[in-house]
């Protein structure tokens, strides 16, 4: 099975990459992973699903499934943008006031904060969701935000990874 149809998505594509690894002085062995990846435009994002298929194997109903809590995420997607972006506020502020340049003499609102920030992938793993998002090296000098959600969809963490 190398692809999975999920409504309102698309398709879920299955990419495996392998490389070697192992203790530091071997054995090394071939390790596999693989993950099902789709890409939406969605409200004018381009956005990269991804759902990680650990060693259990995923179905075309555990891809659905994942693809349906994907898809339903996406729809409460601006609610869970403003959590976001409220939690990394003062963090945000930090970095704006430390550019050197006209712009950053300007308050950074809320909503600007927003309007700069820009879906970029949803990783559906078991425990949860992990997302990303772009600023267009705006605040953060090019990392992007990540956010974590746990399995009820509350977000749990925010981190400026990198």
């Amino acid at each position: 099975m190398d692809d999975v149809h999920v409504p309102g998505l698309g398709t879920f594509h299955r990419e495996e990459r392998r490389t070697f690894g192992g203790p530091v002085g071997g054995p090394h062995r071939e390790l596999v992973s693989v993950t099902w990846e789709a890409r939406v435009n969605w409200r004018g994002e381009d956005v990269t699903l991804t759902l990680d298929d650990d060693e259990t194997r995923l179905t075309a109903e555990d891809i659905a499934q994942a693809g349906q809590r994907l898809l339903a995420f996406l729809e409460r997607e601006p609610d869970t943008r403003r959590e976001v972006a409220t939690a990394m506020l003062d963090l945000a502020e930090d970095w704006w006031a430390a550019r050197d340049d006209e712009e950053s003499e300007t308050l950074l609102t809320l909503e600007r904060f927003l309007g700069l920030m820009r879906l970029d992938a949803v990783v559906a793993e078991s425990d949860g969701l992990t997302v990303y998002y772009d600023d267009d090296e705006e605040i953060f000098a090019g990392h992007a935000i990540q956010a974590t959600f746990d399995a009820a969809g509350n977000l749990a963490d925010t981190d400026i990874p990198g």
